[in-house]
């Protein structure tokens, strides 16, 4: 990715009149997505890289005109590469623990 950009975020599913906001480095871009996306103040966030501007205001027209790179959608909701993650780590310490922690899993017991 190149220096020279900036990063939006865009709030999903918002009451917030200003649902997008424009920050030089992407660390402050998710730190800022995350907390609101947790307390259910919108649905989702959305990260975008603009090339070239540092601008707030041609920040936010690139993202509205689909000239942004989509980097990352924060949400409440669990991925399905977290559900399948944590399912397969549930799977992999069952069979660790023995036969009767994996019935147990498997919902036999």
């Amino acid at each position: 990715m190149d220096d020279k950009g900036s990063f939006v975020v865009h709030l999903i599913g918002s009451d917030d009149p200003k649902p997008f906001k424009h920050f030089g480095m992407y660390p402050h871009a998710a730190a800022y997505g995350r907390p609101i996306v947790q307390a259910g103040e919108a649905e989702r966030a959305d990260i975008y890289f603009v090339l070239d501007e540092s601008n707030p205001a041609a920040a936010v027209a690139a993202v509205k005109l689909g000239r942004a790179k989509l980097l990352h959608s924060q949400s409440h909701h669990a991925s399905e590469a977290q559900i399948e993650s944590h399912k397969e780590r549930a799977l992999n310490e069952a069979l660790k623990a023995g036969p009767e922690a994996f019935l147990k899993f498997l919902r036999l017991s």
